[in-house]
């Protein structure tokens, strides 16, 4: 979803260079990630991208139908990628009465508490982060939730508030501090919900978010249905070294009426607890000892108990021994939201019936699709040395994306742009569904993401997937979360493949290596470093890719936002002298100034610096000497950007 292009600008600044400093670099780079070759989006450039739409009043809110299970996936799995093994430990505390089905823009919420969450982390890599989910205000098909970020651990000084709420532009780092607050706080606005902050050295800090959604009037009452009576109100053990993850754990199972016993690690290593009562046993994977691997083994000798290994999404995954993995019935990773919640136990269910109830098996696999195409199990091998100009090995070949952020899909078709494939795009799974079963319109293969709103990557895959005339057409998954139950789901609705996100260009080749065919004949087209050494007047590409840490991508579409917001500040600003309006005219300055220097328009930049030191030191009287050059140097730099997106297409 929104998240799988994230990592790619890793600051906004202003690093003085020239085109022989960073042309090795970008070379190798050729508009991709410097880190692993990753197709990603950093944040800071994220939340640039949206301040330039905010200003030219270009940001939407959606309303369309999703599930909110599918935004906390994205979110844990962004995380987790970010702060592997850190020692984060990420809570989904999510009261019963709230919905699953939501319609709202689920694209904006997950940026918001995506943004919110990393900003804790970041300020304590090993903190418990709790993400509450309460029902606020619920009238009729209205529903407002009321979301609480707490970092316990996290103090936030009264500096670090005040930049929460108010950003600025640090001239010796030569950066926007907290520009991502300020946009999440702009973006809340237009949702029409409230975002507020507070901070203390004794309780931590607590984020809290109010968002007003419509309520699925389809939802039935109960929102998660076991398929049968007898896998309702089961008696559960857990042990869990952090007591808040296992008191949100037990909320969720209470759901479905289970009765839940909490003990702590140190306790149940120090006393003798007879589990032969209990219907499922759920341990920390840092607990199983061989004498606890020993005890299990002679317990489910003389019971039916089921033993579930409960890690992370933020450690590395536990590999076990063989003594282990025999005593095992299942593994999952916190943090839970309530569908994998629900998943798990239908998982535990299948086992316990997959020789006593056939019948009951079926009921479970209501869901399951076979697919008679060619399926890949494992990752693909990233395969090494793999730039944009490769990508016309697959020339001809006709390919599906589907996204439903449509920045995510732009990059990808920068990626792609020198392929030589014909490329669409879809903005969700029911779009995707329309176009793939048009008669007169046939794909090559699909890339999926998974969670979207309107119909997810599973949904859209399983449809498909009815057809038997689409039974062997290619489709990727593309998903942020990695987990053994999460690739099982995506197989058992039909998906021939997945990639994980932020996706790798050696493993995106590998895969259309895999499902396409190859055509040696490449297109003839100027490359990107063939783009850098060219000369625009007014605008220093080298830098401007440099800043976007390599990625051409990227700096093409903060250009283009940024013409859109200010292709008429000349003008604005030749208003504004009229008028003497010297207080809108500084912001504006100071506006131009901070995102100039960013995009590398040098010349522009200096012009604007000066007139705002002009107010600093009360000479606006000197305003209007300014004010052709001005428009002088911005009609070059609208040019100089015209140019260079024309000569990169």
């Amino acid at each position: 979803m929104f998240l799988w292009l994230r990592k790619l600008f890793r600051k906004i600044s202003s690093t003085e260079g020239k085109i022989s400093e960073h042309q090795e670099e970008l070379s190798n780079h050729n508009s991709l990630s410097s880190a692993n070759n990753e197709i990603h989006f950093e944040k800071g450039s994220e939340f640039l991208l949206e301040y330039l739409r905010l200003k030219s009043k270009k940001t939407t809110i959606k309303e369309e139908k999703f599930n909110l299970n599918n935004v906390l996936n994205e979110i844990s799995g962004s995380l987790s990628t970010d702060f592997m093994d850190s020692g984060v430990e990420l809570i989904f505390d999510i009261d019963n009465a709230v919905p699953k089905n939501l319609t709202g823009d689920s694209l904006q919420l997950g940026k918001i508490l995506a943004s919110l969450t990393r900003s804790l982390i970041q300020k304590d890599p090993s903190a418990e982060i709790e993400i509450k989910i309460l029902e606020s205000v619920s009238l009729g098909t209205n529903q407002e939730l009321r979301f609480e970020i707490i970092g316990s651990s996290v103090h936030l000084s009264k500096k670090e508030l005040k930049a929460f709420s108010v950003p600025y532009y640090d001239e010796e780092l030569k950066k926007y501090i907290k520009l991502e607050f300020y946009v999440t706080k702009k973006i809340v606005s237009l949702m029409g919900g409230t975002l507020d902050i507070k901070s203390s050295s004794e309780e931590g800090t607590t984020m809290l978010l109010n968002v007003p959604f419509k309520r699925d009037e389809e939802v039935e009452s109960r929102k998660y249905r076991l398929p049968t009576k007898e896998m309702v109100g089961k008696k559960i053990f857990l042990v869990d070294s952090n007591y808040n993850s296992a008191s949100a754990i037990k909320k969720m199972l209470s759901y479905f009426r289970h009765e839940v016993d909490i003990v702590s690690a140190e306790y149940f290593q120090s006393k003798k607890v007879n589990l032969s009562s209990y219907d499922i046993a759920i341990f920390d994977e840092k607990m199983l000892e061989p004498h606890v691997i020993s005890y299990l083994k002679n317990l489910k000798q003389r019971s039916s108990i089921k033993i579930v290994l409960l890690s992370s999404i933020f450690r590395s995954r536990h590999v076990g021994r063989h003594d282990e993995l025999t005593v095992i019935d299942a593994m999952a990773d916190k943090p839970f939201s309530q569908e994998r919640i629900f998943e798990m136990l239908l998982d535990l269910s299948r086992v316990a019936n997959r020789k006593e109830d056939v019948g009951i098996l079926k009921k479970l696999d209501t869901n399951t699709i076979s697919t008679a195409g060619i399926v890949h199990r494992m990752l693909f091998e990233d395969r090494q040395n793999i730039n944009t100009e490769s990508f016309a090995d697959f020339s001809g070949n006709s390919l599906l994306v589907v996204d439903d952020n449509r920045i995510n899909q732009k990059i990808l078709l920068h990626v792609l742009s020198r392929s030589g494939m014909e490329i669409e795009t879809a903005n969700d799974g029911q779009e995707a569904v329309t176009k793939i079963l048009n008669p007169e319109k046939q794909y090559d293969m699909v890339l999926m993401d998974i969670n979207m709103p309107v119909m997810d990557g599973y949904a859209a895959t399983a449809t498909i997937r009815k057809h038997s005339a689409y039974k062997e057409m290619p489709i990727v998954a593309l998903t942020t979360l990695i987990l053994e139950s999460e690739i099982e789901k995506m197989f058992a609705r039909g998906v021939s493949a997945y990639l994980s996100k932020p996706l790798e260009i050696g493993r995106l080749y590998a895969a259309f290596e895999f499902y396409l065919k190859k055509h040696h004949e490449k297109p003839s087209s100027v490359t990107i470093a063939e783009c850098v050494e060219r000369q625009y007047d007014g605008l220093d590409v080298a830098q401007g890719i440099h800043h976007s840490n390599g990625n051409a991508a990227v700096y093409m579409e903060i250009l283009k936002e940024f013409m859109a917001a200010y292709g008429q500040s000349a003008q604005m600003m030749r208003n504004l002298a009229d008028d003497r309006n010297y207080a809108q005219m500084k912001l504006l300055c100071a506006d131009m100034r901070n995102l100039t220097n960013t995009i590398g328009a040098h010349k522009v930049y200096m012009i604007a610096d000066e007139i705002y030191k002009l107010f600093l030191y009360s000479n606006e009287q000197r305003v209007p000497q300014y004010i052709e050059s001005y428009r002088r140097e911005f009609d070059k730099l609208g040019n100089a950007i015209e140019a260079y997106i024309k000569g990169s297409v």
